[in-house]
């Protein structure tokens, strides 16, 4: 009689117990935002930062929702949040592969944050701010084009129409059709 309360116990106790890791709750919430969940999403996140409140990629992932929601205050404090969780974004230390360090399946690199970052910055007029992300991102070779595009974009909208020309037409040459577009409408290419 005792082995069977036991074992009904047991099994009451597995059938209860959320088994599901990190990776599979992230999964879910990048689901659920690409078929435009994002309330979903953002709730099965936060039962990631929950139990492990410096996951970089949880807060990058709900940087991103809230970007795509135009809810651009909260994304940046997500982006800040992901960056926070790698040491700050003046210092962060990316993983690097070793013998030393476990591995992270939930790290993203501080450049990604920063481009990512950096367009919600544009979209408030922190213009400053969005610009010195884009510069990281030149720096570290990522989104190059992009980045340089964004620059000058920022450099436009502050009405430094020649500094913004110059970006743009380095970004057109990498094949960038926005800058092209841009450089087309505002830059004398003669």
């Amino acid at each position: 009689m005792l082995i069977k309360k036991l074992l009904i116990i047991a099994t009451i106790l597995i059938t209860s117990c959320n088994v599901k890791s990190e990776e599979e709750y992230l999964f879910d919430a990048t689901e659920l935002a690409e078929n435009g969940k994002h309330q979903d999403a953002i709730e099965v996140i936060n039962k990631v930062l929950k139990t492990n409140p410096n996951n970089t990629l949880a807060y990058f992932n709900l940087g991103l929702i809230f970007k795509e929601k135009e809810d651009y205050q909260k994304s940046i404090e997500c982006f800040n949040k992901a960056f926070n969780t790698k040491g700050g974004d003046k210092r962060y230390i990316d993983y690097v592969p070793n013998d030393f360090v476990p591995s992270s399946h939930y790290d993203v690199p501080g450049h990604e944050i920063a481009f990512e970052r950096g367009i919600p910055y544009t979209k408030i007029d922190s213009l400053n701010l969005a610009v010195n992300d884009f510069l990281i991102c030149i720096e570290k070779k990522y989104m190059i084009k992009e980045s340089h595009a964004s620059i000058g974009y920022c450099y436009l909208i502050s009405g430094m129409t020649s500094e913004a020309c110059k970006e743009f037409k380095f970004s057109a040459r990498l094949g960038d059709k926005f800058a092209s577009q841009m450089l087309s409408e505002y830059c004398d290419e003669n």
